[in-house]
């Protein structure tokens, strides 16, 4: 039986009402014997075979329930109470289903590989294959290092299952839209936590320890997350998100289409502010700058930046002060700020560690990761607060080489596709992505948040849409 039959909607509907069928017997049953906590639990089981059959026939639901699950699993788990769900291993498993079904899929109907063999996929499998031998590492944890692994291991597998998924410009264009409803969905519910005020689920999950009342109480205020794991996650989500936002409403659109962009990217800006996140605050201009820097033949468009440039002006310089407007200044004048200063000193600190050792100290063996996979290694406890740090420490200078390499080939494809791109819609696509990966990339200087669900399945799908966007080109200028 070939792979079509199981993707068609006629087949999935008669699946979907023999699984109803089959989980209404046993819920009338122990309903009778009342008994309906059981009832319920094997409803919930067979919901979940279900999902699971649903990820193995068609991949492409599979990976849009798995985007929804990681998006909202933190605010079920607030609501219900449950802190320590065990997202990742149900993310990691649904992803698993879903590759199954590529392979399956792939051999069915369309023989042969599905990958294009770019410079942007060859680095990425040497870094992978580099981290593989990080295994023999002898400063190394072999415990942090399976975990480390399978974390990586589960993005690039990810990365494989959106090469497949994304397979002409309608797709793109239904993920783009996918994800910018959920950080839309996000932006709204910050302003509803924001002037309603904290539901009671999201005031005990942020009260549950001083620590976390640290980190989130600040100038008398609380430093909002949304429906996110933290708030340096959303705060750099509704900055990427913003920028992508404001760029697309330069784009080959309808009036109303560009007017709904650009209330969009206002609006998520207006929720990076309530995030409180300084590092969200600063990365907003690099990628506006890129867009300048792309788009200096095109008066039209170059409006924007200077709006954006002038409002930017007001609010560092201007005569105006309050709680957010200080907190904005602040990510301006990094060396005035105490947390910056410590973080500077910190880096000083352990220069001489990176120079010493090119492959670094191992997986998971920093930080918080590091006390509890590695508690006797030197690194254990140190705070790596930024990603390229981290990664120089675990992973040597020679990792950071290839990290920065892969990250300057996508920001290379991303601007090489919007100059070759004929259609305008694709070349406004590859502008705004870039634009807005730009921006993660400086985050990466102060934050790890970059691969937090569900802004990192966002940007593994980057990777993949600079390397294919451009083959769509053609059959966009046809359409």
């Amino acid at each position: 039986m070939r792979a079509g039959v199981f993707q068609s909607k006629v087949f999935q509907t008669l699946l979907a009402i023999a699984l109803f069928c089959i989980a209404i017997v046993p819920l009338i049953y122990f309903i009778i014997n009342n008994r309906p906590a059981f009832g319920i639990l094997v409803i919930i089981g067979l919901i979940g075979v279900g999902i699971i059959l649903i990820c193995f026939l068609n991949p492409e639901m599979g990976f849009i329930f798995t985007f929804l699950f990681c998006s909202f699993i933190f605010i079920i788990a607030r609501i219900i109470g449950k802190e320590d769900i065990p997202y990742g291993i149900i993310r990691d498993a649904m992803l698993s289903v879903i590759f199954l079904g590529v392979i399956v899929q792939r051999h069915l109907t369309k023989p042969g590989p599905w990958i294009k063999p770019s410079p942007i996929f060859i680095t990425y499998v040497l870094f992978t294959l580099y981290l593989l031998i990080q295994f023999f590492n002898p400063d190394g944890s072999i415990t942090g290092w399976l975990v480390g692994m399978r974390s990586y291991i589960s993005y690039f597998i990810l990365y494989l299952i959106i090469m497949h998924i994304l397979k002409d410009y309608r797709s793109i264009v239904r993920f783009t839209k996918l994800w910018l409803v959920v950080f839309f969905l996000a932006a709204l519910y910050t302003f509803y936590q924001e002037w309603a005020g904290l539901p009671d689920y999201d005031y005990r999950w942020v009260t549950a320890n001083p620590k976390r009342i640290g980190l989130n109480f600040s100038g008398g205020r609380w430093d909002l997350w949304s429906f996110f794991s933290d708030v340096a996650a959303f705060g750099i989500t509704m900055a990427f998100s913003g920028i992508f936002c404001v760029v697309m409403s330069t784009g080959p659109f309808s009036r109303r289409r560009k007017l709904f962009f650009l209330i969009s990217g206002l609006m998520m800006f207006l929720a990076m502010v309530y995030s409180g996140n300084r590092t969200a605050f600063a990365i907003v201009p690099f990628g506006l700058i890129i867009f300048a820097l792309q788009t200096l033949n095109n008066p039209r468009t170059l409006w924007v930046t200077a709006s954006f440039g002038i409002i930017m002006v007001i609010l560092v310089f201007g005569p105006f002060y309050g709680t957010y407007i200080n907190r904005v200044r602040t990510a301006f004048f990094p060396m005035e700020d105490a947390s910056m200063q410590l973080r500077d000193r910190n880096r000083a600190f352990v220069q001489p560690y990176i120079y010493e050792h090119p492959i670094g100290g191992g997986f998971m063996t920093t930080g918080d990761h590091g006390l509890r996979y590695a508690p006797n290694h030197e690194l254990a406890g140190f705070p790596s607060d930024s990603l390229y740090l981290e990664t120089a420490l675990e992973m040597g200078w020679i990792g950071l080489v290839f990290q920065i390499t892969f990250y300057f080939l996508i920001v290379y494809k991303g601007v090489s596709g919007f100059f070759n791109a004929q259609n305008r819609k694709v070349k406004i696509l590859y502008l705004a992505y870039t634009c807005g990966f730009f921006a993660l990339t400086i985050a990466a200087y102060a934050k790890k948040a970059l691969f937090q669900v569900p802004l990192g399945f966002v940007l593994v799908a980057i990777y993949v849409i600079m390397d294919k966007l451009i083959d769509y080109d053609s059959e966009v200028q046809k359409a």
